[in-house]
């Protein structure tokens, strides 16, 4: 609770000492005085100033209206109505005037005597007087001693732990000074009188029958039961008289929300809405005020600013989301504040309730050691759930309900990928809260969480079954949407008859709505005429509950629809139609007419998260394993409140630069004109471009080329108006094709024309990639992205990985796989616009892609998780043929193999697939496994088969299509990579699980690569793609020499090794001429060397051969054959050292 309030004041303590044994509470007089005025002699209030009398008010005064003896006692104005005043009909006492009280005034002389005979009159009512006081105080509960206290520990008892908004030790201690010294006009008075209220009101949450048979809801077993409903309206009208005064502080924020739910509590809605209200505005006030806040450390011995505004903060966000689903009210801005908190911060430790407060008698079966531990589970569950209900909503109402009839594919595919977000969120639930869909839990926080959840799947299912109640009888719905509707249908019954058994909270107005929502639904099912939906047996019994359920409620609320004229017609009508309700129908009276509601929030609503979303935790990996169990200490379930959460989905558009909560820049900021000059002239980089799509695009084909177009025409139009994020994807397309092109090139003859531009390509390609990332941090895409910072990150890494090495783009790659998370882009997008779900399909194959390379190069990663993502990949058509509402791809041309922009793509993602589960097995304990040889084998060779049916004619590489056959050379890198990864362990004779197959498998897998490398170096048609052999394609040639010469030295002495050692001298000679190209080949020359003079050495093998040959042996089999930077260097000197004269080409690497 916030330090800033003052504690409750001692200096009344001396002057009620003397009240003591009247014991009468100061606010019994504020109770039974309407018109706010203070009594005599009370201590609550600023005391009354006494007005100075004249001399005029020692005469006689003439006055014709004469008070009542009972207002007179009291000393206050009476109204003078006859027979009985206002104020002793309202009080329902006898009010009784004088004998001479007449409109005539009293003569002088008898003015002694009228006011003897009067106090004779009041002396004899003193007794009637003295027993109306002593059944009010009687009716008051604060009259006897420790009442606050002991309905302050109720409070904490069984409501607190539903929603820990206060500082309980704090409470209890207010609490004990208002009994000890009377209540005051503080904040702090005012929550402990509202924490009464709400002690008297909530009730011990009771386990629902088992519903086995179709008895109907009766009054007496549902309707709650208070014991002292006086008593609660009492401590609110208190409590309701300091509202007025409170301020902006929490613990005033904290009085206003209770007030809430105690308005909500009693189905006053509007004016709960008003006090949320105001909780919320004093709040922002308060937020603005504060700024930034430094972070301090829990502290439970006492009170604390942050953990206390951060409950305050999540409670009023969440009660006002709820509220915004069922009125159409303007909220009061708190979603859009950037509240830097994702979750309050529970406690460090959890109290023992036991201890303090007697449960027992309260319900023996909730409350243990670990109820304040369940408690805080709830209320972190509720939050996340609260949001990712919310956004789903959103989702659903995208569309619109045209949506839901034109395309029912595409709901039963939304449902299942929402379905999916569901079952996340129910596996990450902490243990001590879990439940069963079937069964009742035994703890009324599973029970709540449980009913959230299935309400959760009842909105998914909604859209079908709209879809199937509005689809026109000509027309036959899908099986499958039929069985989700009838899905709905049971859930809405099971709902109905569960909430029938509902006490008085602050949540009841939300349930009853919702049980009218479900009969409707049921009852618009039952009345089709199609009669489409099978019904649930007691689904007669569930609307004849539902209808009692609302006539109960309607005594407190007037917006609940009754029976009669709501629900008796469309029952009747259902009947008609052959359906068998089997219910009969307690007469009640209607009272109001519902107004219609949305069933979705429109798209108009405002978020229904804080815009610092984007920064949340990433999506959780879903798993077939248990549950953890549950934690024994406070610091293990800690750990498990960020796994609550599910990823909400992130705008596609970025939000204004006002909305950055912060800044995460690289260095400082450049104006526009100044990041366009490093741009290459207007020729050159329209020179550029075009190559790029020509050439290198059909490698990593991630853009889609009418759309780039489309931006680039915008931008030669407005440079100064570019999109950053758009800036520096055409700075990473010039980057990466300076890389590719000779200085030669006629293309760049524009560039040389400044004699200040160096005439070093790559120094120019950096140079663009520095801007690129420029662009991107003066963008801040690190909290800010879309699309186009995605594709400029996805080039960036595939060129450094091409050009430098992987390692060096991995940790670009992770960010780039949360954003391409953030956008959605593993989810299937909205089908209105094929153009944007295409692009987001091909950036997360281009994700797959880099990490495919990645899980070739590196055994530290597992990228199961990702392979476990079912994302589609990306539509096997052409740029040209994907319009913004269709894909126009004739069915001749869909079922044809034919290439594509995408066929690489999707061979790509399939070897994603298949290379992931292949590195899983030879990094797991069954790498020995001979078994599991021969399917990934078949799996390899058929990718093969189906590469040779697409790219070559008849077996040989087609003179007519170049890029085609250079996407063959690199897809057979792969599946030869993936045949040593698997053949390696079984390839040599000293190995215990020797296979001789596999020896051969190496030794042609490292011939093919060697051979690969030798097209892409030699064949003039591959020219384009030479650039390729400075990284990645050398990488692999080192792979297969090193997997080619064990193969050798293992084999026989009389072999003929003829040909392929003149395929290692050929390549010996090719890394000579690449060794100054990159830090790759340079690396690589020297190793093949050493590989070349241990082969051509033809002298018999002496016992130091043998012994070096075997030491070369266990080299081989430790070195990673795919990182030649962690190679152990010093194993060449001594008998593997190159010859003398590479000595002067071995120094210069």
């Amino acid at each position: 609770m916030a330090p800033d309030t003052p504690p409750l004041s001692n200096a009344s303590a001396g002057s009620n000492h003397g009240q003591q044994a009247l014991r009468i509470p100061s606010d019994l007089a504020l109770i039974l005085d309407d018109t706010g005025s203070t009594p005599t002699g009370s201590q609550d209030g600023p005391p009354a100033k006494k007005r100075s009398r004249t001399t005029i008010d020692y005469t006689h005064r003439k006055r014709v209206p004469v008070a009542c003896q009972f207002c007179r006692l009291r000393k206050v104005k009476c109204d003078n109505a006859r027979p009985s005043c206002g104020y002793c009909l309202r009080q329902r006492a006898r009010c009784v005037y004088g004998e001479n009280d007449s409109p005539q005034p009293p003569s002088p002389a008898g003015h002694d005597a009228e006011s003897e005979g009067s106090d004779q009159k009041i002396l004899a009512r003193l007794d009637e007087i003295k027993d109306m006081i002593g059944r009010l105080q009687v009716a008051s509960p604060a009259a006897s001693d420790g009442g606050l206290t002991r309905l302050c520990q109720r409070f904490l008892t069984l409501f607190h732990p539903r929603n820990p908004i206060l500082d309980g030790k704090w409470l209890m201690r207010f609490a004990k000074m208002a009994d000890e010294n009377g209540l005051q006009w503080d904040s702090a008075s005012c929550l402990v009188l509202l924490a009464s209220a709400l002690g008297v009101t909530t009730q011990p949450w009771k386990k629902p029958p088992e519903i086995h048979t179709d008895t109907l809801l009766r009054a007496h077993d549902t309707a709650p039961f208070f014991e002292n409903k006086t008593n609660a309206e009492a401590y609110f009208l208190a409590a309701k008289k300091r509202l007025g005064l409170l301020g902006d502080s929490l613990l005033d924020i904290q009085c206003l929300f209770l007030a809430f739910i105690y308005e909500k509590t009693y189905f006053r809605h509007l004016q709960a809405w008003f006090y949320l209200q105001q909780a919320a505005t004093r709040l922002q006030v308060r937020l603005l005020k504060t700024g930034t806040r430094p972070w301090v450390t829990c502290d439970s011995s006492g009170p604390n600013d942050l953990h206390i505004e951060q409950r305050v903060f999540w409670s009023c966000f969440r009660a006002e989301r709820e509220f915004l689903l069922e009125i159409d009210l303007p909220p009061s801005g708190l979603g859009d504040l950037s509240y830097p908190d994702p979750l309050p911060e529970p406690p460090l430790t959890f109290a023992t309730l036991g201890a303090d407060v007697e449960t027992k008698a309260l319900s023996p079966t909730n409350y243990d050691s670990r109820f304040e531990e369940r408690g805080w589970c709830y209320y972190l569950a509720e939050i996340s759930l609260r949001r990712t209900i919310d956004d789903t909503l959103q989702h659903l109402a995208e569309g619109g309900e045209k949506s839901w009839l034109s395309n029912p594919p595409q709901l039963i595919r939304q449902y299942h990928e929402l379905e999916k977000q569901r079952s996340l969120w129910r596996f990450h639930l902490p243990t001590i809260v879990q439940f069963d869909d079937e069964q009742v839990p035994d703890n009324e926080f599973a029970f709540g969480l449980r009913g959230r959840f299935l309400e959760w799947n009842e909105l998914l299912l909604r859209p079908v079954l709209y879809h199937v109640l509005h689809l026109p009888s000509d027309q036959t719905p899908l099986q499958e949407c039929v069985e989700l509707a009838e899905k709905a249908i049971h859930l809405c019954v099971q709902k109905i008859y569960e909430y029938q058994h509902t006490l008085r909270h602050g949540g009841s107005w939300f349930i009853t709505r919702r049980i009218f929502a479900y009969a409707c639904l049921i009852l618009a099912a039952a009345t089709q005429p199609e009669r489409r939906i099978k019904l649930p047996v007691r689904w007669g019994s569930a609307i004849q509950v539902a209808i009692q359920a609302l006539g109960f409620w309607s005594q407190d609320a007037a917006d609940f629809p009754c029976s009669g004229p709501t629900a008796e017609a469309p029952t009747e009508e259902a009947t008609k139609l052959g359906w068998q309700a089997s219910c009969s129908y307690a007469p009640t009276s209607c009272r109001r007419t519902p107004q219609r509601r949305r069933i979705f929030p429109g798209t108009g609503r405002p978020s229904s998260q804080p815009r610092h979303q984007p920064s949340e935790l990433s999506e959780p990996e879903p798993g077939p394993g248990p549950v953890s169990p549950r934690s024994q200490s406070p610091e293990a379930i800690q750990s498990r409140w960020d796994a609550v959460l599910c990823r909400p989905p992130v705008e596609p558009t970025p939000p204004a630069p006002t909305d950055v909560p912060f800044t995460l820049s690289f260095g400082p900021s450049k104006p526009v004109p100044e990041l366009l000059a490093a741009l290459p002239p207007d020729p050159v980089c329209e020179y550029l471009v075009t190559r790029y799509f020509a050439t290198l695009s059909p490698l990593f084909h991630i853009l889609h080329g009418p759309t780039f177009q489309k931006q680039y025409w915008d931008f030669l139009q407005n440079p100064q108006q570019a999109d950053l994020s758009w800036l520096a994807l055409l700075y990473a397309i010039c980057g990466l094709t300076l890389k590719t092109v000779p200085p030669t090139d006629p293309g760049l003859s524009e560039l040389w024309e400044d004699s200040s531009t160096p005439r070093d390509l790559s120094s120019l390609s950096l140079k663009c990639r520095e801007a690129a990332m420029m662009c991107l941090s003066q963008d801040q895409f690190l909290v800010r992205h879309n699309l186009n910072t995605l594709e400029a990150l996805l080039i960036l890494i595939h060129t450094i990985a091409n050009t430098e090495g992987a390692e060096y783009g991995w940790v670009l790659l992770g960010n780039a796989l949360h954003i391409a998370i953030a956008l959605r882009c593993h989810i299937n997008g909205d089908a209105s616009n094929f153009i944007e779900r295409e692009r987001r399909r091909r950036c997360w194959a281009g994700i797959l892609i880099l990490h495919t390379d990645q899980t070739l190069l590196y055994r530290d990663i597992d990228l199961s998780s990702l392979a476990n993502m079912k994302a589609s990949m990306p539509s096997d058509a052409n740029d040209d043929e994907i319009q913004e509402h269709a894909i126009l791809t004739s069915p001749a041309q869909a079922s044809s193999r034919r290439i594509t922009h995408m066929s690489l793509i999707r061979f790509h993602f399939q070897l994603f697939q298949l290379s992931t589960r292949v590195h899983s097995h030879v990094s797991g304990p069954n790498q020995l496994n001979e078994a599991a040889l021969s399917p990934f084998d078949a799996e390899i060779s058929e990718q093969q088969q189906q590469w040779d049916s697409l790219y070559l004619v008849n077996g040989a590489r087609s003179i007519l299509d170049t890029a085609g056959y250079a996407h063959w050379c690199i897809l057979q890198t792969y599946a030869h990579q993936l045949y040593l990864l698997l053949h390696r362990p079984f390839h040599h004779s000293r190995s215990s699980c020797f296979r001789p197959e596999s020896r051969d498998r190496c030794a042609q897998s490292g011939l093919a690569l060697l051979d690969i490398h030798r097209q892409f170096f030699q064949l003039p048609r591959l020219k384009c793609y030479r650039w390729l052999v400075n990284g990645t394609i050398s990488c692999n040639a080192l792979h297969g020499a090193v997997a080619l010469t064990s193969c050798l030295v293992d084999m026989p002495n009389d072999a003929d090794f003829t040909e392929h050692l003149a395929v290692i001298d050929a390549a010996v000679v090719r890394l000579e001429c690449l060794k100054r190209k990159s830090p790759a080949c340079s690396h690589i020359y020297p190793i093949l060397r050493c590989l070349q003079l241990r082969l051509s050495r033809a002298s018999p093998p002496s016992p130091a051969r043998e012994l070096a040959e075997s030491r070369f042996e266990d080299w081989v089999s430790n070195v990673d054959w795919f990182r030649p930077d962690a190679i152990d260097w010093d194993f060449w000197d001594g008998d593997f050292s190159t010859p003398q004269a590479d000595d002067d080409l071995t120094a210069t690497t």
